[in-house]
């Protein structure tokens, strides 16, 4: 059985050879840290009178009434440890009492056993204070046009709880690579003239973009999203509905095109705040179903001309 060793002594003072002292890791910490990444490192007990004493004024050794003098490596990760910080090992949750970090390689600290939080504390992973990550993907468009041959860079942002992730590893993949290909850091590149989806992936959560390809000058197209009511522009009230109409343009003249009108959330995923109850020709009923904002999302039959529009569903009261 493999154990792992922690070296809590080095004499560096030999000419020949180092000595040194090691002591058996029992166990480790493990903790996530802001951005929601588990880590974990080893720790060796400290062999002393304090270690493994009752907590309590009668010095009475309980099953629940204990503390640790516990030693472990001083990095760029554990140097952030302070009082009241928790972990959870030998099937009990501590808590740091004391700690010590004057040393720039080893860090001592006194732990005591404190209850365990069935809510806050995950059990399973080992890890006191969790918190279930919430990972949001944010891309500066969800729609691109672009001709063959040509390429476009999709600027990325991950948040897991609000807080900006820092050189998250992605994945980038495309529906059909005949018309466009994408590589590790978000290059589209088209091929060939279609519509594809290319779809951004972090853990669980993903973010798709549709790229549109064209020989034709596509980039003069548009298309105007218009709300038809007098006031409240583009504000559904929750369980009522609207009429939203669009208008086709080449280099600003109005044009004939069908539309296909669709809904998600703001970052392009499936939404169940409102729904398309109705839709035809350039025109579309939509009704409010649940307080929050989503995404209208209207593209040309042949999905060369596509716009979005943000429409915010609110209470009635």
């Amino acid at each position: 059985m493999e154990n792992d060793w922690l070296i809590t002594e080095m004499d560096d003072n030999q000419e020949i050879y180092c000595r040194g002292k090691m002591s058996k890791c029992p166990s480790s910490l493990k903790w996530q840290d802001q951005y929601g990444y588990i880590h974990e490192t080893w720790f060796a007990y400290i062999s002393d009178t304090m270690s493994n004493s009752g907590i309590k004024e009668d010095r009475v050794m309980k099953l629940d009434n204990e503390r640790r003098n516990i030693i472990f490596q001083n990095n760029d990760h554990t140097i952030s440890f302070d009082k009241e910080k928790r972990f959870i090992f030998d099937r009990r949750t501590w808590k740091i009492t004391d700690i010590d970090r004057l040393d720039p390689h080893l860090i001592t600290a006194v732990l005591e056993v404190t209850p365990t939080d069935s809510v806050k504390d995950n059990t399973s992973l080992r890890v006191a204070d969790y918190v279930n990550p919430n990972y949001e993907i944010t891309v500066d468009k969800i729609s691109v046009l672009l001709k063959p041959s040509e390429s476009y860079q999709l600027h990325t942002e991950v948040k897991n709880n609000g807080i900006t992730l820092i050189n998250p590893i992605l994945s980038f993949s495309s529906s059909d690579q005949s018309i466009c290909t994408v590589d590790n850091d978000g290059l589209i590149s088209s091929v060939s003239e279609g519509s594809v989806v290319i779809t951004v992936n972090y853990k669980e959560s993903y973010k798709r973009i549709t790229v549109v390809v064209n020989s034709k000058d596509s980039h003069k197209l548009t298309v105007d999203i218009f709300d038809n009511s007098t006031t409240n522009k583009f504000i559904i009230t929750k369980s009522k509905s609207k009429e939203f109409t669009c208008v086709f343009k080449g280099n600003g003249q109005s044009i004939v095109s069908e539309a296909w009108f669709s809904l998600t959330d703001v970052n392009g995923n499936p939404t169940n705040l409102a729904t398309i109850t109705s839709q035809s020709n350039n025109s579309c009923i939509v009704r409010g179903d649940n307080i929050g904002y989503v995404l209208m999302n209207v593209a040309s039959a042949d999905k060369t001309i596509i716009n979005s529009k943000q429409i915010q569903v609110k209470s009635a009261i």
